[in-house]
């Protein structure tokens, strides 16, 4: 890993228009083999945002857009500078996601070790109690999402103050709420698995109608990867549970877009070659486009602000974490519409309404503001950051991996700005606390600090 990541550098920064094919497929080989190292000597990894920040990078913005193109030779069907996504895969932008990639997955492989072992008997009677108290917890927060999307009082409350920190509350308590769930669905096994698959159900729907899709799908699938972890699933089981579950993702998102088209009357549509079509164009909007267009809108990033000098300092970011409360005028950091017509070429406004944000990626931000010093920078706090909030959790037992769970949906996200990500992790880790400790309390005893659940 550390070897692709010093080729993948040394091309970004001197010979970018390389053809990056032999790379791509090292990485993609390197994050099997650290997949298998890990599974080998301490799966709990697997759950750490560290990884997925070496999976996803390398998976859904190098392999997938590659893979778009292979699909679309006269371009991909989607809204974005196509010139600049098929440069992507040519120039810096995608080198400067697989070195990132490389980083990621070096770090895990160099610090994933021999499991230890502990009695999970104990942990079963508290995880019981503390399941009841989510599956409450989780009716409670849907119940809250739908009547905070549809009351216009409500609503209204929701959107500033104290008021919106209560609903930006909402989804990490959810997560919580999954994990716990998972985790009681793995040790205590029987009906909370049904209950499990329940919860997972009613986190999708309510996400679906209020408009919380990404963190739900986050949250759902760490808690998969938890109950895989604990209940100690062989290989091919897991592989056999992520199909299903991904076959039925792509199904869900098939159906969602078919009931979205009004201009689609009968199901009979799809049998027809123009319905084919149509599916083929729906199924690469929801598993490529998003990513073909990030890639396009870094690479303009790059072509603009890389190598350059820049006076920003390279710690830009570090005003994220302070609430908005204690500081009224701090600057938004919601900057996605902004990048969107400067890197993207959205217009600010389509038929009337503000256009969708764009995303320039985690590497994009630190490039903007301070160059090829920013993206070090960024990187290497961010590598250091996960590190250490994956070896404490680790150390935590089950209640660790169900902190890890929790927070996976907002630290496992490369399609964000940096400062953002930044802000929201701080705020939702903090959020998340008096859950983490109370659950603590409540499995106090069980198990041994440094023990890992999914050793026999």
């Amino acid at each position: 890993m550390i070897a692709a990541w010093a080729v993948a550098t040394a091309l970004a920064a001197w010979s970018p228009g390389t053809g990056h094919g032999p790379l791509r497929i090292a990485l993609v080989v390197g994050l099997i083999a650290v997949g298998a190292l890990i599974i080998r000597v301490d799966r709990r990894w697997l759950i750490s945002p560290l990884f997925a920040l070496g999976a996803i990078p390398v998976v859904f913005y190098a392999i997938g857009p590659w893979i778009a193109f292979q699909l679309f030779p006269e371009g991909p069907p989607f809204s974005g500078p196509l010139d600049a996504a098929s440069e992507f895969l040519s120039g810096q932008g995608e080198l400067l996601v697989l070195q990132f990639s490389a980083l990621c997955l070096a770090a895990v492989a160099a610090l994933a070790g021999p499991r230890t072992t502990h009695d999970q008997r104990g942990e079963r009677d508290a995880l019981r109690k503390a399941g009841l108290f989510c599956i409450v917890l989780l009716l409670a927060v849907a119940a809250a999402l739908f009547v905070a999307r549809f009351n216009e009082t409500i609503a209204a409350f929701a959107g500033a103050g104290a008021g919106r920190q209560i609903y930006d509350a909402m989804p990490v308590l959810m997560s919580f709420a999954i994990a716990v769930v998972a985790a009681a669905a793995a040790l205590v096994g029987g009906g909370w698995r049904v209950a499990a698959l329940l919860v997972g159900a009613v986190a999708l729907g309510t996400a679906f109608a209020t408009g919380f899709v990404k963190p739900a799908v986050f949250a759902s699938g760490a808690a998969l990867l938890l109950f895989a972890v604990l209940a100690r699933l062989r290989a091919a089981s897991a592989i056999l549970m992520a199909g299903g579950i991904a076959m039925l993702l792509v199904t869900a998102a098939l159906v969602v877009t078919f009931a979205r088209n009004p201009q689609i009357h009968s199901t009979d549509f799809i049998f027809t070659p123009r319905g084919a079509d149509f599916l083929r164009h729906a199924l690469f909007a929801k598993l490529f486009a998003r990513q073909v267009a990030t890639g396009g809108c870094l690479q303009r990033v790059t072509d603009a602000h890389l190598p350059g000098d820049t006076a920003e300092s390279p710690f830009y970011f570090l005003i994220a974490p302070v609430p908005r409360v204690l500081w009224p005028n701090k600057p938004n950091l919601s900057l996605g519409a902004e990048y969107g017509r400067r890197y993207c070429g959205t217009p600010p406004h389509i038929e009337g309404n503000p256009v969708h944000s764009a995303s320039i990626t985690l590497l994009g931000q630190p490039i903007v503001q301070a160059g090829a010093t920013g993206l070090a920078v960024a990187q290497g706090l961010t590598i250091a950051a996960l590190v250490g909030l994956t070896m404490i959790c680790l150390r935590r037992g089950t209640v660790g991996l169900i902190a890890l769970a929790t927070l996976f949906p907002w630290l496992a996200d490369f399609d964000q700005s940096f400062a953002l990500y930044v802000a929201n992790g701080t705020k939702f880790a903090l959020i998340s606390l008096p859950a983490l400790a109370a659950l603590a309390w409540l499995m106090r005893g069980t198990g041994f600090s440094g023990a890992d659940p999914a050793a026999k």
